[in-house]
């Protein structure tokens, strides 16, 4: 994996976890995270941490299928970030 193979699987997706970005390249959480970083710094991809209305703090949740990102897009209209389900 490299950096444009990530950046077009966001893309692709449209909106991922960490969690699903680690699974989809067989590789830990924390290098892809060091890695989308990148992304971050060149203000590509934002990210932001979900909670879901189901979940009341259970702590059984990966914090990796927490943490989401986002093609930076300009042309698409902001979703809503409180949809995403954690459990």
């Amino acid at each position: 994996m490299n950096l444009i193979e990530l950046r077009d699987y966001i893309r692709d997706q449209k909106r991922v976890s960490l969690l699903d970005v680690s699974t989809h390249f067989k590789s830990e959480p924390q290098v892809i995270s060091g890695m989308l970083d990148i992304w971050l710094q060149k203000n590509k991809i934002v990210t932001y941490v979900t909670k879901s209305a189901k979940c009341g703090g259970c702590c059984c949740c990966d914090p990796a299928s927490n943490q989401i990102y986002e093609w930076n897009d300009p042309a698409r209209e902001p979703q809503d970030k409180s949809s995403a389900a954690c459990c």
